[in-house]
C-alpha cells in the first residue's frame, strides 16, 4: 500500500517542479527579451552621442573659421566614428552574450521540468513493481 501511496503522491510532486521550473524558463526570456531591448537602446544612445560629437566638432571648426574642410577634421570625424563603431560593437556582442545566457537558463529550466516528469514515472513504476511483488508473495 505504502508504495502505491508513494506513486499517487509523485503525480502532484512532479507536476509542481515541472510548473515551477517552466515559470523559470518563462521567466528567463522575458530577462531576455529585456536584454535585447536594452542593448538596442544602448546602440541607439551611442549612435545618438556620435552624432552630438560630430555636431560639436563641426561647430568648433567653423567657429575657429576651418569651416568647410581640413584633413583635420576628417580626421576627427573619422576617429569619432571609429570608436563609437567599435563601443556599438562590443555593446552587441555583450547583448548578445547576456541573451544567450538567458537562452541557456531557460532550456536549464525545461530539462529540469523533463527530469520531474521522468523521475515521476521511475517512481510509478517502481510502485507497480513493487506492489506487483507483494501481491506475488501473498
Amino acid at each position: 500500500m505504502g508504495s502505491t501511496a508513494e506513486a499517487v503522491m509523485a503525480i502532484p510532486a512532479a507536476k509542481a517542479t515541472r510548473a515551477g521550473y517552466a515559470a523559470e524558463g518563462q521567466s528567463a526570456m522575458e530577462q531576455k527579451a529585456m536584454s535585447e531591448i536594452s542593448t538596442s537602446q544602448d546602440v541607439v544612445d551611442r549612435g545618438q552621442a556620435l552624432y552630438q560629437q560630430l555636431a560639436s566638432l563641426n561647430s568648433s571648426f567653423s567657429g575657429s573659421g576651418l569651416s568647410g574642410a581640413g584633413a583635420s577634421k576628417e580626421n576627427f570625424d573619422r576617429v569619432e566614428k571609429r570608436f563609437a563603431d567599435s563601443d556599438i560593437r562590443s555593446r552587441k556582442v555583450m547583448g548578445m552574450a547576456e541573451g544567450r545566457r538567458y537562452t541557456l537558463s531557460a532550456f536549464s529550466s525545461k530539462m529540469g521540468g523533463r527530469a520531474a516528469k521522468y523521475n515521476m514515472y521511475g517512481k510509478i513504476a517502481k510502485a507497480g513493481g513493487d506492489s506487483y511483488r507483494n501481491e506475488k508473495i501473498s
